[in-house]
């Protein structure tokens, strides 16, 4: 079961904008499902004009598209995939590493065995990598910006080609 997720960031000293990203939150795993397009971001500086209201309406209509993906992941569990095509996809990881690529197979494996070798397996391999993976002990006070980032990450991955063949 996926529900839906809503994030907002915002600081209190200036530092950062009013933002908001909509993406999908799967329960039995707790991994945050990002989409590959941002089609629910909202930015919006602190000013005196900030209008609350304008973002509201974004958000409601980012739940109906919410909804069209919820119906793409289902899609995804019936689409089965190779191992090579799960490495093709892993590879366009921005920042991968050796040690990070062995990291997602190893992901993608533990998915395949509860899923089967499907797209939806290797979704959840790299959002498990995006909300689980430890955050070195000196990096902690950031979790939720390296989260944020890895997010980020994935969400590159999931616009590539190979993904995208995939997917289609």
């Amino acid at each position: 079961m996926v529900d839906l997720r809503i994030q907002v960031i915002n600081s209190y000293d200036g530092s950062s904008a009013f933002t908001t990203l909509v993406g999908g939150y799967r329960l039995i795993c707790t991994n945050g499902l990002v989409i590959g397009k941002t089609f629910a971001h909202t930015y919006t500086k602190h000013t005196k004009d900030f209008d609350l209201s304008a973002i509201l309406e974004r958000i409601n209509s980012a739940i109906d598209i919410y909804c069209n993906n919820a119906r793409v992941w289902h899609r995804w569990t019936d689409r089965t995939i190779s191992d090579n095509q799960a490495e093709a996809v892993i590879a366009y990881l921005p920042g991968l590493s050796e040690r990070l690529n062995t990291t997602l197979l190893d992901y993608y494996q533990n998915e395949k065995r509860e899923l089967g070798p499907t797209l939806w397996a290797l979704f959840n391999a790299l959002t498990y990598w995006s909300s689980h993976e430890k955050v070195k002990r000196s990096s902690s006070a950031n979790r939720a910006s390296i989260v944020l980032n890895r997010e980020n990450r994935v969400r590159t991955v999931l616009n590539a080609e190979p993904f995208l063949k995939l997917a289609a």
